[in-house]
């Protein structure tokens, strides 16, 4: 039988590589016209090591009468099998953001960058 599930996941990590190629920034930087065209981070909430949430859904607003910058929920929001972080590796200058999905059922490590994603 088909696992619809893995189906998802597998859509949303190629979703998340598709928008790592155009970049991995934080969500103050998101506008209405860049929202859903690269990968946004809570950079509010850093979790230690672990690092940032990666928005998921969003209200973005920029008029000036009616400014909205909201986060309304993160991509492994009530979840219990993966969790996904932006990490930012401080001792390489040169190395963008990146995103990493743990699976919890197990030790595997996912990574999305650049426009791909592969096991780490």
């Amino acid at each position: 039988m088909i696992n619809i599930e893995t189906i998802k996941f597998v859509n949303m990590l190629n979703e998340l590589a598709e928008l790592s190629n155009k970049g991995i920034e934080p969500f103050e930087n998101a506008t209405e016209d860049t929202y859903r065209t690269k990968v946004f981070y809570d950079s509010r909430h850093f979790e230690s090591e672990e690092g940032y949430k990666v928005v998921w859904d969003a209200c973005l607003c920029d008029d000036t009468d009616c400014y909205h910058h909201d986060i309304i929920s993160y991509y492994d929001s009530n979840n219990l099998e993966y969790k996904i972080r932006v990490k930012i590796d401080e001792d390489d200058e040169e190395a963008g953001p990146y995103i990493c999905v743990e699976l919890l059922l197990s030790e595997e490590i996912i990574v999305v960058e650049n426009g791909r994603w592969y096991f780490a």
